[in-house]
């Protein structure tokens, strides 16, 4: 057997890896990691392959959903997720085997295991076959090249509220500040996280926002990803997960005046494999594991700074031969956009910026996106990796900015840095894919792939290597979400303007589109009453570009008017927002944006919401009072957050956060759905309001 060695993609850092010693160089006695891959899942895990296998099989309604958009409604179960034969499982760990990993897409584990004992398994029938998942010890670490910045950094963007602070260079680059400025931040679209972990996320300024809806140590089997205190730290005193901190905080961090992450509204789902520490490695098993996981919960796009090269040369590079590149293909064909670093290879490899090759594994799989680095004024990083793969496919597919990315500090509560390598710009390219979901959640991850490559930024850096596109070095371009979301058809805000003019509101709302628009095509369809059909209003330009209002009727159900936009194109048909109405529909007066007028009171006042109970049947396009208000007011100005927890102190979904003003504020509307737009069981709630010198709670009650 050949044995294998690993390197991982760090941040600003190029670690090397030493090959490690195969099973015939071991000792009777020395343990080591191999892959058992058996010959089938035993009867006892056959099943009906259709969608009434999912729960048994452990596939959320939410994984089904999005493999719907890419695999025929009789096929969304298939082979690859029956279980690993739980007797195979047993049969191994009665020999003596450490079970490490378990993989249903290649039904095998990996175990850590002496060579007697994998030479007495080998020829048992249910054993198809072994291969070696070797542990390698690092290098001492080289730093990168030293980060260039082009030109003064503003703090400020113009054109939105939000104060991006230094990270409005990383993000105008990448073209995300046009669509928050849409409203559309990554709502709705569920990213994964794989890395060594994501220390602080729930206590750092810009991180404990996140919507983490679920996370997981696999080094550990533990559900927490942040570094325990006993947890290894390097010589340069950083704790286990400091690099998954700097990937997640680029990606979906927040925290105005300093930090803003493309997709920080998307919910966010964390992964644990790698173990910095030299003493120990893990491999590509859990992060198969991890990939695996992910995809069985929902998610729709998964970010991953974390690559594979040591152990193997170029010629295996060709998307069919590594593990983890085999698992991006299985996770592309089931809805999952993995968005990939290529590396740091050139740098560390060659030291020739006009090399070829470079690339690591996954980034060598088709059907993904993998990125490279350049500097901010989009020039590529001479670290960068390079393709083509073996089989001569260009690599990679974008770049995005990679040498001073700002982040969040993995050593202060409320630090940040500015950090380098694919690493960070992977994250940035994995939250504006996040960000094109958000406006389009039909969109397969093919669909989203080609929109990247067709609307890049394209950089001339006056050498050969950039003389045409797509090449080996800049791929197709820098990705460019705000184009990219465009190419697939009108952009609807996400936050309409809503005026109440007690018996009429007045809604305006933006729609940008690619072709020009007709007067008579846009349309507000509403509803006053669960009871009710809809109507439809022709929206009429409005002062502003590309601007449209209209007036609808007000109701005396605090839960109504409900509705949606349309709009039609001969390009694309009709689209809606929200894309799938009248499923789901906007709750109009959430959006009232009238000043409240009244008294300013001494403190603060957290009022009872109403309806209460109130009924959230359906979600948000339900009947009946299809959810509540919630009104506070403030006796200054000052950082607010309402969030929503159940009975047992868990939360549940943030309503809001930011700085009021003195005085009544405008009500806050919940739709009894939790952060992934799931909706919550029956029940008791509470719903609290904390600020810098206040912490508030109400109770309320969910009635289905």
């Amino acid at each position: 057997m050949t044995a294998f060695a690993r390197r991982r993609v760090l941040t600003g850092l190029i670690v090397s890896g030493i090959i490690a010693i195969g099973v015939s160089g071991l000792s009777a006695q020395e343990k080591s990691k191999h892959w058992i891959f058996f010959a089938d899942r035993a009867s006892e895990s056959v099943h009906p392959f259709d969608v009434t296998s999912a729960a048994r099989f452990g596939i959320s309604d939410r994984a089904l959903w999005r493999r719907g958009k890419v695999l025929p409604a009789d096929k969304l179960i298939d082979e690859l997720d029956r279980p690993v034969s739980a007797r195979y499982i047993q049969a191994l760990r009665d020999r003596g085997l450490s079970i490490k990993a378990v993989s249903r897409w290649f039904n095998a584990v990996s175990v850590e295991a002496t060579a007697s004992e994998l030479e007495s398994i080998e020829g048992l029938p249910y054993v198809e076959s072994i291969e070696p998942v070797m542990v390698q010890q690092r290098r001492p670490p080289e730093t990168s090249p030293m980060p260039r910045i082009s030109g003064s950094v503003p703090k400020r963007s113009t054109g939105t509220d939000l104060d991006y602070g230094a990270s409005v260079t990383q993000l105008n680059s990448i073209g995300a500040i046009e669509l928050h400025r849409l409203g559309i931040n990554g709502r709705g679209v569920i990213v994964g996280m794989i890395d060594d972990g994501f220390n602080n996320h729930r206590t750092h300024l810009a991180m404990k926002g996140i919507r983490v809806i679920a996370e997981y140590d696999f080094i550990h089997c533990d559900s927490s990803t942040s570094a325990a205190t006993w947890e290894y730290r390097d010589a340069l005193g950083r704790q286990q997960g400091w690099h998954g901190t700097l990937t997640l905080s680029a990606l979906a961090g927040f925290a105005e005046g300093q930090l803003i992450g493309p997709a920080y509204g998307a919910s966010l789902i964390l992964a644990k494999t790698e173990i910095d520490s030299v003493e120990i490695q893990r491999e590509e098993d859990l992060y198969v594991e991890a990939l695996e996981w992910m995809e069985r919960l929902g998610a729709d796009v998964v970010s991953t700074s974390l690559g594979y090269i040591d152990w193997y040369s170029y010629r295996h590079l060709d998307g069919r031969t590594a593990i983890t590149s085999k698992a991006a293909r299985i996770a592309a064909r089931k809805g999952i956009l993995l968005v990939t670093a290529m590396g740091n290879e050139t740098w560390y490899r060659t030291r020739n910026p006009d090399s070829t090759g470079t690339l690591i594994a996954p980034a060598d799989a088709d059907s993904i996106v993998a990125v490279g680095a350049t500097y901010s004024d989009g020039e590529l990083a001479s670290f960068s990796s390079t393709g083509p793969t073996f089989d001569g496919r260009i690599k990679p597919e974008v770049v995005a900015q990679g040498v001073s990315v700002i982040s969040a500090s993995y050593s202060f509560l409320t630090g940040f840095t500015a950090a380098s390598g694919t690493s960070l710009s992977t994250p940035l390219a994995a939250g504006s894919a996040a960000l094109v979901l958000s406006a389009h959640p039909y969109l397969t991850p093919m669909q989203v792939r080609q929109a990247f490559l067709e609307t890049t930024t394209l950089y001339r850096d006056g050498t050969s290597r950039s003389a045409s596109y797509p090449n080996n070095f800049y791929g197709w371009g820098r990705v460019h979400a705000y184009r990219a979301a465009l190419y697939h058809g009108p952009l609807f805000d996400q936050q309409p303007r809503v005026t109440d003019l007690q018996s009429a509101l007045d809604v305006s709302t933006t729609i940008v589109s690619s072709t020009p628009l007709s007067a008579d095509s846009i349309f507000v369809y509403y509803r006053i009453s669960p009871a009710g059909g809809f109507e439809r209003v022709k929206m009429r330009s409005a002062p502003g570009a590309n601007t449209y209002t209209a007036k609808i009727p007000a109701s005396s159900d605090t839960a109504y008017p409900q509705g949606y936009f349309s709009v039609y194109t001969q390009a694309t048909g009709t689209r809606r927002y929200p894309f799938d109405a009248p499923q789901q529909l906007v709750h109009f007066r959430r959006f009232i944006s009238n000043e409240i007028k009244g008294p300013v009171p001494e403190t603060f006042i957290l009022y009872q919401n109403y309806p209460n109970p109130f009924s959230a049947k359906g979600g948000s396009a339900s009947g009946g009072n299809a959810g509540t208000m919630i009104s506070f007011s403030a006796p200054r100005e000052e950082y607010v957050e309402l969030i929503v927890y159940d009975i047992l102190g868990q939360r549940v979904k943030i309503l809001g956060k930011g700085v009021v003003k003195p005085g009544p504020q405008a009500p806050i509307f919940w739709d009894g759905t939790d952060e992934s737009g799931n909706r919550v069981p029956s029940g008791v709630y509470l719903y609290r309001l904390h600020s810098m010198t206040a912490s508030l709670a109400q109770k309320m009650i969910i009635v289905r």
